[in-house]
């Protein structure tokens, strides 16, 4: 039934400037409106929806990723715009045989 629709992603902040500044300006992604109750993105072609709320609870679980084509580069461009990199342990943040990273946090 959904399987031809669209996906709209969804996150929360209780700091939207901040959250603008990250989303827009450190990983370029483009502004499509802003209202009194949310943040809109366009993620290469998905809605990104940052909410804006009064409480948060930081999720101990992913809740959003990005599959690049040169994990290195990206984690290298990003640690070049201030971004800090928290590792866990018993994760390999860079591996060769994937392009994943699940295992880091921003």
């Amino acid at each position: 039934m959904l399987n031809t629709s669209d996906v709209i992603a969804f996150v929360a902040t209780v700091k939207p400037e901040q959250a603008r500044a990250f989303y827009e300006g450190i990983l370029g992604l483009a502004l499509r409106e802003e209202d009194p109750f949310a943040l809109v993105f366009d993620a290469n072609g998905v809605t990104l929806r940052v909410a804006k709320v009064q409480t948060l609870a930081a999720a101990p679980h992913t809740v959003l990723g990005w599959r690049v084509s040169d994990i290195r580069a990206t984690v290298a461009a990003l640690a070049g715009k201030g971004v800090v990199w928290e590792r866990f342990p018993g994760r390999k943040l860079l591996r060769k045989e994937s392009a994943s990273a699940s295992c880091v946090r921003v």
